[in-house]
């Protein structure tokens, strides 16, 4: 994986998956693209999600109040395919972004993940419609 190069061009793909989920940050600029989930319960939401909630929150429970979850977005400069990389700031009494990709069933031992194992995982838990729609 070449670090040096950021994710671009699939950004509507990624604004698709994530339509649903309007608590969570999206920033374009550049090419970069930077997912944030704030808050205790929806960065919890997030990692749940993720399935690695009890593998990054210790002791189980909630994420400290300052806690945040971040995805980066990359371009695989050697398959050119997109790959991911999920960070966590624990609290406000560090200023780390810990890696935590390594945690997700089918990205055990890499920083970097394939893009479509975020996909699938999105798949599983998106509602069947929109959420305005279900509201009413």
């Amino acid at each position: 994986m070449d670090k040096s190069v950021p994710w671009s061009g699939l950004q509507e793909n990624a604004y698709t998956l994530l339509d649903d989920c309007p608590s969570i940050r999206r920033t374009q600029k550049n090419g970069w693209f930077l997912l944030e989930a704030k808050h205790d319960t929806t960065v919890y939401a997030f990692l749940s999600i993720m399935g690695i909630e009890e593998k990054v929150i210790q002791p189980i429970g909630y994420p400290a109040f300052s806690a945040g979850a971040f995805m980066e977005l990359w371009i695989n400069s050697t398959d050119n395919e997109p790959y991911f990389k999920l960070l966590y700031h624990k609290n406000g009494l560090e200023d780390i972004l810990h890696p935590i990709t390594h945690f997700i069933d089918g990205c055990i031992d890499t920083v970097y993940c394939k893009l479509e194992i975020f996909r699938k995982l999105a798949d599983r838990t998106r509602p069947d419609e929109k959420m305005e729609e279900g509201a009413e």
